[in-house]
């Protein structure tokens, strides 16, 4: 149709997965005692006028996640980014990773501990290790540690919830 304009796109394949997981997730554990305290709040964030990060280049976080404990009075803030890895490898995402990492840094800050607040992020991948073009030796557990890289199945979710 001439003259109609959809804002924000469409849901991409990940963004729909990770939505989909997160209400199933959430549905399934709610009311366990791990997350009974919680609160969560999800945000999508709008590409290129929502909240970013620049480096080199600008980093738009597809979804933003507050999760705030009401008994320990501590609130989280992730930044989720589902996307593949099979283009870009590593080296074509360094500016998101360095972005995250930079948010765990900040989160160390006094004015941060003080409000009993951190922020952190992943990226989510469906892309299997052998096709993330410069992965090398890396395994799953070492691109959690090092990179915010998340497999986008199985409990990953959990990850994401930990309550630190």
């Amino acid at each position: 149709m001439e003259g109609v304009a959809v804002s924000p796109p469409g849901l991409r394949k990940e963004e729909a997965k990770f939505l989909r997981d997160l209400r199933e997730f959430w549905k399934g554990h709610h009311q366990e005692e791990l997350y009974g305290n919680l609160e969560v709040y999800l945000l999508r964030n709008l590409p290129r006028v929502g909240v970013g990060f620049f480096r080199r280049s600008g980093f738009y976080p597809d979804f933003i996640i507050w999760i705030k404990d009401k008994k320990k009075k501590i609130t989280q803030v992730q930044f989720i980014d589902p996307h593949g890895l099979h283009h870009g490898g590593l080296t074509g995402n360094r500016d998101r990773i360095e972005a995250l990492k930079e948010l765990k840094e900040i989160s160390k800050q006094t004015p941060f501990r003080k409000k009993k607040m951190t922020m952190s992020g992943y990226l989510l991948t469906q892309t299997k290790l052998d096709e993330i073009p410069d992965v090398g030796d890396l395994d799953w557990q070492a691109l959690e540690q090092d990179y915010s890289i998340l497999r986008q199945e199985g409990s990953y979710l959990n990850k994401i919830f930990k309550i630190e």
